[in-house]
């Protein structure tokens, strides 16, 4: 006869637990820190998805930086335009 530990919520077959499903607290900074990859993670999937840069035409480490210097400083200068415009 084999007993289940105590500390094991439902059966190991049995999805959905309640206790299992619970996230984790939500502190102030945590949700600071995740607004920022969002827009982080934002940026990235313009450049890549409207500015060509998913694949990299220059070689070595120094052109891919050069490269996605220019796509970052491209970025910046439509931000700024679009900030600049008269509503």
């Amino acid at each position: 006869m084999h007993r289940q530990p105590e500390t094991q919520h439902h059966p190991p077959r049995q999805r959905g637990c309640p206790r299992c499903r619970a996230r984790p607290c939500r502190h102030r900074r945590y949700v600071h820190a995740r607004r920022r990859r969002k827009r982080i993670e934002r940026v990235f999937g313009h450049l890549k998805r409207n500015l060509g840069l998913r694949t990299l035409k220059l070689r070595g480490l120094a052109g891919a930086a050069e490269e996605f210097s220019m796509a970052a400083a491209a970025y910046n200068l439509q931000l700024l335009a679009r900030q600049a415009a008269p509503a």
